[in-house]
């Protein structure tokens, strides 16, 4: 597979764009573009790629006081994965495995 640019659109004004912070990572680092009072916790999700818009983090906050989230903050990864969509077969068995055995 060929390296293609990832495309970004800064969508407001001193937004900062993904990085990847050290080569060998995964991930590009995200960063809030606007400051907000909350959460601790990032959630998951999937960016397809028939969707359009901004893409945004599910801040959850599990506890009672505020989290400030300053705009610039590291808050989540982008992760870019490879998409795999085989044709569905059906069979009558699978092939045994050890998978559970441990």
């Amino acid at each position: 597979m060929q390296n293609q640019p990832l495309r970004i659109k800064l969508l407001v004004e001193g937004a900062t764009a993904p990085r990847q912070v050290h080569s060998t990572n995964a991930g590009y680092n995200l960063f809030s573009a606007i400051d907000t009072v909350n959460g601790i916790d990032i959630g998951a999700g999937v960016v397809d790629a028939g969707d359009c818009g901004g893409v945004k983090a599910l801040v959850f906050n599990h506890n009672n006081e505020d989290f400030v989230i300053a705009c610039g903050h590291c808050i989540a990864q982008l992760i870019l994965e490879c998409i795999v969509t085989p044709e569905v077969e059906i069979v009558g068995d699978l092939d045994a495995t050890n998978c559970g055995a441990n």
